[in-house]
């Protein structure tokens, strides 16, 4: 597996049952932990081949393609726009050198409609997502930011 996003149902931990936890499987097959935490948290590629092994993918895990837009699409439309912002940011910050072949994860401005590298925008519309939990339900650009928040301010 190289080049595979894997995004998977990690913590476990005081206040926590579960919450998603990323990791990437770079081009020459090695594991590198985005993000992991609680007991579920697979910070080594021993940790999350026994983590695969006894979950269920397409319900404890995920795996996305990192170098299919088809298979980018569908995680940016069915995942937690800040948890796509910051594997945007991941990659953003190793890509070029490390990863020429994953491609951009792209993402529109909730107020403008344009297309932005998910990195380029900032997590906004919070929701509940049960218990004390909270997420992002969007994504939006610098621009709409300042008109949204900050123009009324300085009029």
């Amino acid at each position: 597996m190289k080049n595979v996003l894997i995004q998977y149902k990690g913590g476990g931990y005081d206040g926590c049952f579960w919450e998603w936890n990323y990791g990437f499987f770079n081009p020459i097959e090695i594991f590198e932990s985005m993000y992991h935490s609680g007991r579920e948290g697979c910070d080594t590629q021993e940790k999350i081949y026994t983590y695969m092994e006894n979950a269920e993918e397409g319900s404890d895990y995920f795996l996305i393609d990192m170098t299919n837009a088809i298979a980018i699409a569908e995680f940016v439309i069915e995942s937690n726009a800040g948890h796509i912002i910051s594997a945007s940011k991941w990659f953003e910050e190793f890509k070029e050198d490390t990863f020429p072949d994953v491609l951009p994860i792209m993402m529109k401005c909730v107020d403008c409609d344009q297309e932005y590298e998910a990195y380029e925008l900032t997590p906004c519309d919070h929701e509940g997502a049960g218990g004390i939990a909270i997420q992002a339900t969007a994504g939006i650009c610098a621009d709409c930011e300042y008109e949204r928040y900050y123009e009324e301010e300085t009029e």
